[in-house]
Order: C-alpha cells, then structure tokens, then sequence
C-alpha cells in the first residue's frame, strides 16, 4: 500500500507522514522530510500537551518545565515559545515572558499569539505605548485576533 502523506493540524504534511510511518512500525530516529519533522518533535509535542495540562491546572513551574523539555527537543516551534510566555505572565515574570513572546515571533512572525503575549508583557512592564503597538502588530496578521483587540 502507499504511504499518503497528510497534513497536521499545523499544515505541516511530514508530521502527519511521520505518524503514519510510525503506526506502520516505521523507524523514526532516521524519519526526516524537508528537515521539518523528527523522533524529537513528537516528544517535543508531548510535553508540549503535558505542559498544556499543568497549565491549565495552574501548575505554572510544572507547565515551564515541560515547556522547557519541549523547547530543548525543538527549538523552532513557535507556539512553544508562546506558552510558556503565558506561564511566565501568569506568575508576573514580564521579563520573562517578553523574553520568550520575543523567541515566539523570531520562530514565527505569523503567530499572532506572540503578539497578544508581547503586548500583555509589556503591559505588566508598565510600558503602555510599546504594549500597544505589540497589540497592533499582531492586528495587522489577524485583524479578528480577540486578544489583541482587547488588550
């Protein structure tokens, strides 16, 4: 039978292909398309869901480290970035979280999250005017984004 190759929830079709390499009892250590998926990127999406779970628990130092054990297996993800600039947030670490909704936007300057996490930083930095144009930044990716609307 073929191998077809879908997309994942990001559009990316190498994962999608390296999940069903995997349920065929495919090797995944060698499993690489285009360089955009490997063994360490399903780990890394993991503890992504791990760190997503602690998160919405309130478990912010357990969300950061999973969130830690994701970036260290895939630096280049966004979204990992992103959240664990939420943690930061909610523990009122601004440093920390425009640190990261920075890192968010290098990866990925369409992740309109990153811009709703730059601004909320800034805002908790006291820096009104920066935190505004962070809001406005991610309006000119997604004009509908609720986040950037309303912060």
């Amino acid at each position: 039978s073929r191998l077809k190759v879908g997309q994942d929830r990001g559009g990316h079709p190498a994962a999608a292909a390296a999940v069903r390499l995997q349920a065929c009892g495919g090797a995944m250590s060698d499993f690489k398309v285009n360089g955009a998926f490997t063994e360490d990127s399903a780990g890394a999406e993991e503890h992504k869901n791990k760190g997503n779970e602690a998160f919405k628990a309130g478990k912010w130092d357990e969300a950061i480290k999973e969130y830690n054990k994701a970036i260290q297996l895939d630096p280049n993800k966004a979204a990992f970035y992103s959240n664990r600039a939420a943690c930061w947030s909610s523990k009122g670490n601004h440093e920390s979280a425009l640190s990261d909704a920075k890192k968010c936007l290098e990866q990925d300057a369409t992740f309109v999250t990153g811009y709703a996490r730059k601004g909320k930083a800034l805002f908790g930095m006291k820096k009104i005017d920066e935190a505004e144009a962070a809001y406005q930044e991610g309006l000119v990716v997604d004009a509908d984004n609720r986040a950037c609307k309303s912060g």
